[in-house]
């Protein structure tokens, strides 16, 4: 799968509004992905990966042996992180 399918979903932002915020967009995902994560700690990056993979929260608690709060409070992380940026 294209990895930067569905980030957007995966990341519940808003809709990019024009042809220039999804270019900033895949941009940014690009630099995540050639960073391999590095602004993330292991556990928020496997959460980012399996998301965009099309996984729900329990889906991954379950594969990851967290619980769905978890993985919900490494998602916010990673967001906090993105917005940062």
């Amino acid at each position: 799968m294209n990895e930067s399918c569905g980030i957007d979903e995966a990341l519940e932002s808003e809709d990019t509004s024009s042809p220039e915020d999804a270019v900033i967009f895949n941009d940014l995902w690009d630099s995540i992905m050639q960073n391999k994560g590095g602004m993330f700690g292991s556990l928020e990056y496997q959460v980012l990966l399996k998301l965009v993979d099309g996984k729900t929260y329990k889906q991954i608690a379950e594969e990851m042996n967290k619980t769905p709060k978890q993985i919900d409070n490494a998602m916010q992380r990673i967001k906090q992180k993105i917005k940062n940026l």
